[in-house]
This record gives C-alpha cells, structure tokens and sequence, in this order.
C-alpha cells in the first residue's frame, strides 16, 4: 500500500520556504473509483469482482528551516475508500510522518520516519513502522540522483505469523530536459522481508519509469504522469505439491501500468483522472491475479 516512487511525485510539489522559518499547509481531496479486482497485497487476497467505490483524503503539514542547512517536515495523513457492494474490502490508512534533511553544496542528507495504521472493513489489521536514510545529488542542471535506505516492521493485529521486518534499498535517477517540459527517472529497489513464519519469506526486485510531462489545457495548468513498474519477489520456503505430488516454489511477477491526468483549475483547486493495470503473474495458479481501476476527483489545496 505504500507507493513505490514516493519521491518523483513529491519532487516537484513539496513545500517551499523561502523566507519564512516556519511554513504550514494541507489538502482535502474526495472522488469516485470503479475497479474490476479487489486486492489485499499483505494478505494474499483477492476478489475478482467489480466495485464501485467513494474515497477521501485529508492531509496537514508543516516545514521548519532551521538554519541555511537544515530543514525539518512532519505531517499527518488520513485516508479512506469505501465500496458499495463489497464494504469488507474497505480500507482506511493513518499516516504520520517526519524527517529531516541536511542541504549540502550539491544535494542533502536525509532522515526520515513514519508510522502507518491500517483499517480493512473497519476493523484494525496492521499497523507499520518505518526508519530511512537518504542521499540526493544534483549532478547538474539536468540530472539528479535519489538514494534511499529504508528498515520497517510490520505488526498484525490478529496474523502473527505474518509480522516482518523488512529492509530496502533504492534508486531513482530523473532527467529534467533543459525545456523544463517534464521530467523523466529510472527507478530501482531490491529488498527483504522476514517474517515470523518463513513460510511468507521473501525477497524482492523490480524496476520501473515515470514520466512527467506539463501542459495546457483551455488556459488551464496541467501534467501528465505516467509510468511502468517490472516486480519480481521470490518466496524460497513457501512450497505447494501440484496435482503430479511435485514441489513447486512460489515466484510472482508484476507488472503495474498507470496515468494520472491532473489540471488545476486555480490557485486551490484541481482535479485529477487516474487509470492503473495490475497483473501478477505467480508459479502458483492461485495467486494470478488482473485488476483494472479508474478514479476521478477533487482536491482543494490550501
């Protein structure tokens, strides 16, 4: 449920203090969305059924430049989806977060921390801890490089076995074209997870690219985000007999496709048309799985 990419969406839309020390800010964001899968990725579980559903965000945050060099961020975030027919698929996320980032001549370093709480069907099934380290350099004008390195837990309500911690390293490195039209980034991410119960072991790979470009629209400011995302994840002690008694290992891939549409209507207001593909493919039968979803909506921005 935690994005892949978190920095190529925030790059170009993260808070700005120029001369003030202390800068504050938030969003409200409602919508509408039609999908033909429902999916649980923690739980291994999946509804291959059509819904509707209605969701909304809110979102406060605040960012304190302590000196020339040092700048601190920390905010809090809600969200939650409810569908129509399926209400056990709904889903409700709680997200606190801080960090804080050293500027150096040609990048910064970075400390961040969060904790996320996570509601299906209105009943508490997990709640996630996160600690990261990061590194950014601006190689020049045209070309910056984001390194991060990131330690979670993860703390079931009632599947114990299923608590991990996990660990991940990444890398995204964006192009912004002289013209400024956009930005393009190659993105990389190996990591494991150990959970109480090897059983649900398991390591993972994948590979993706963004691309962001800008444009107008009947006068209005807009941007389109696209992108791709090529995951591998190996579970080396989860084993299954198929009907001839042999061993099969669980491997799955997943390929995500999406575009986000976005124009902003004024200085506060704008509106967002999102598409997204999901397939996983898996050595097990039982965990192939396609969805398709569409959201449309609101955000006011203050």
């Amino acid at each position: 449920m935690l994005r892949f990419f978190p920095l190529f969406w925030l790059l170009a839309g993260l808070p700005v203090v120029a001369d003030d020390k202390l800068a504050l800010g938030g969003s409200a964001e409602v919508g509408i969305s039609y999908t033909d899968g429902l999916l649980v990725p923690e739980l291994d579980t999946w509804l291959k059924a059509a819904d509707q559903a209605s969701f909304w965000s809110l979102d406060a945050y605040a960012t304190l430049k302590a000196t020339d060099k040092i700048t601190f961020d920390g905010g809090v975030s809600h969200y939650r989806e409810s569908y129509q027919d399926y209400q056990q698929y709904d889903i409700s996320l709680q997200r606190y977060y801080a960090d804080m980032q050293y500027q150096l001549s040609a990048g910064a370093l970075g400390w961040q921390v969060q904790r996320a709480e996570f509601t299906l069907g209105d009943v508490s099934f997990l709640q996630q801890n996160s600690f990261g380290f990061s590194y950014s350099h601006l190689f020049s004008r045209q070309y910056f490089l984001y390194l991060n390195l990131l330690q979670s837990s993860k703390s079931f309500t009632t599947l114990s076995e299923r608590d991990s911690k996990v660990r991940q390293a990444g890398a995204e490195l964006f192009y912004l074209p002289a013209s400024r039209w956009g930005m393009v980034s190659l993105s990389l991410l190996a990591g494991q997870e150990d959970t109480a119960d090897n059983f649900y072991r398991n390591h993972t790979a994948a590979i993706g690219v963004n691309y962001r470009r800008y444009y107008s629209l009947l006068g209005l400011a807009g941007q389109l985000d696209s992108g791709v995302k090529l995951q591998h994840k190996n579970f080396p002690h989860y084993l299954l007999q198929n009907i001839q008694l042999q061993d099969i290992k669980r491997r799955d891939r997943f390929t995500e496709l999406f575009s986000h549409l976005s124009v902003k209507l004024n200085p506060y207001l704008s509106s967002k048309l999102s598409v997204s593909y999901l397939d996983q493919t898996s050595t097990l039968d039982d965990f192939d799985y396609q969805e398709f979803s569409v959201k449309l909506s609101a955000k006011l921005t203050f």
